[in-house]
């Protein structure tokens, strides 16, 4: 099969350290100056509650998760359209399996990134604040929350 989902593990972190997707590189880099990028799905990975690493033709192309108060993070490398449709497909479920570990999940989105804002609002997120200057580098973020429907 080419394209699998599994319980994230160091290797996962590593091998997408390494091929980071672009534009990622830049939003990690504007967000968290502090943390090399190669090392961001490594320190990720061990801070969270839960993650998972998707492989595409047996490299890993994206890992996501959620930290224990209830960020979701996620990240990929630059073959991302090779493999959306996969990724599309399944997220929903791992989004649900997070949403039931925190009744409130929610990521901080980079608003020049449109393209994940539109996927975010997709997965049911919703935009709850603007932060203008977040972390005071002068970039507009979107906070988006997903609350666990009951």
């Amino acid at each position: 099969m080419e394209y699998q989902i599994h319980a994230a593990k160091v290797h996962h972190a590593f091998e997408l350290g390494k091929n980071l997707f672009d534009l990622e590189r830049i939003m990690l880099a504007r967000s968290f100056p502090e943390v090399p990028c190669n090392t961001a799905p490594y320190l990720s990975l061990c801070n969270s509650e839960i993650s998972w690493a998707a492989e595409w033709q047996g490299e890993t192309c994206a890992m996501w998760g959620v930290l224990n108060d209830g960020l979701v993070w996620l990240m990929h490398d630059n073959r991302l359209n090779k493999y959306r449709r996969y990724l599309l497909k399944e997220m929903p479920h791992y989004v649900n399996i997070m949403n039931e570990v925190h009744p409130v999940i929610y990521s901080n989105i980079w608003a020049e990134n449109k393209r994940l804002v539109k996927m975010v609002s997709w997965l049911g997120f919703e935009k709850v604040s603007e932060m203008t200057n977040f972390r005071g580098y002068g970039e507009t973020f979107y906070r988006m929350e997903k609350r666990l429907c009951v």
